[in-house]
């Protein structure tokens, strides 16, 4: 039902327009059925299903309280995963690894360039066989590549590293910008968008206490500070 929750208040909406507005009738009938031809496609969907307002708010509602801060949460980690880096560089990893400011300048560009690289085919792919197949395949893969730098032991290796973490990350902001719309209306969609925004601020204030507490677990496990940061920190 959520999937075509979207499409039924636009459908709605389009109809009380008509109401208001006969000289339209004719063009918001056919763009309403558009709508609801769309939720069609949608596996579990009933058309037959009548939706009542109450419905619909319960509805969004509940995106708004099991989707949306899992989305946000999300977010949070991609932020971290950016600020990770300067705040290893606090720790021993330029000793550790051997690499100085030049080698770190590089490793962040190659990210960077990673990320622009992938941003568009990423959505691309993203809209053809729908973000909640895609994002879980690229959260997982970008989860494991950021693991693996507490294994970086040199410059080439951090260079790889930040590449393919950004990479990764290509395709997270348009994917979940799609996925988000696909439950709201384009005038739910601001509050939403703006709250989606407002966790990479969140996680650029909490980024900071979380490395003091992880770079303290320095020498435990066999770890160094850095590494640790790298492997919870994500």
């Amino acid at each position: 039902m959520v999937y075509n929750l979207r499409a039924f208040k636009q459908h709605h909406s389009k109809m009380t327009a008509t109401k208001n507005h006969p000289q339209h009738a004719n063009d918001d009938t056919e763009k309403g059925k558009l709508a609801l031809e769309e939720s069609d496609n949608v596996s579990g969907h009933d058309g037959e299903t009548m939706h009542t307002s109450s419905a619909v708010r319960r509805s969004v509602l509940k995106v708004d309280l099991c989707i949306l801060p899992f989305i946000m949460l999300c977010f949070c980690f991609l932020q971290f995963d950016r600020t990770n880096i300067s705040n290893a560089l606090t720790d021993t990893l330029r000793t550790d690894i051997n690499v100085g400011n030049d080698n770190i300048n590089l490793a962040q560009t190659l990210f960077t360039v990673g990320f622009i690289i992938t941003e568009i085919p990423f959505n691309i792919i993203s809209k053809r066989i729908g973000p909640e197949r895609f994002l879980p395949i690229t959260m997982v893969l970008w989860g494991i590549v950021t693991w693996s730098q507490i294994f970086v032991k040199n410059a080439s290796g951090l260079y790889a590293a930040r590449f393919f973490v950004g990479a990764l990350e290509g395709g997270y902001i348009p994917g979940f910008a799609l996925y988000i719309s696909r439950y709201y209306t384009n005038r739910e969609l601001g509050l939403r968008f703006a709250l989606f925004w407002a966790s990479n601020s969140i996680a650029g204030a909490l980024a900071g206490p979380l490395a003091i507490g992880l770079l303290s677990l320095r020498g435990r496990g066999g770890l160094a500070g850095w590494q640790w940061l790298f492997l919870v920190g994500k």
